[in-house]
């Protein structure tokens, strides 16, 4: 590590170092499961979810689609297919904007 970058005291517990020559990096300690991993351009970790997928769509590359119960009004196709939800996220909507005043 180069001697003038500045590293300071720390609560940081390092369980293992990932990487090599000037991109050592340290891994901390975490209650993270890494499943596996993929290289897109740089190895990142893939780690154990609850995310339900409903379906891929493949726009610009595979993404995948949550299960929500977001209820979506339309989709505008100015930046690809996009849904648009409702504003409506209060039952009184004076609560929110009280707190823009």
């Amino acid at each position: 590590m180069p001697e003038h970058r500045p590293i300071g005291p720390s609560d940081l517990k390092v369980a293992s170092t990932f990487g090599g020559g000037l991109a050592l990096r340290p891994v901390e300690v975490s209650a993270l499961h890494v499943v596996s991993t993929y290289r897109s351009p740089e190895q990142r970790p893939i780690t154990l979810d609850t995310f339900k997928i409903a379906r891929i769509e493949n726009i610009c590359g595979p993404r995948p689609v949550m299960v929500s119960d977001l209820h979506i009004d339309r989709t505008e196709t100015a930046f690809g297919v996009r849904p648009v939800a409702s504003n409506q996220i209060d039952d009184i909507p004076l609560v929110l904007m009280g707190y823009l005043d």
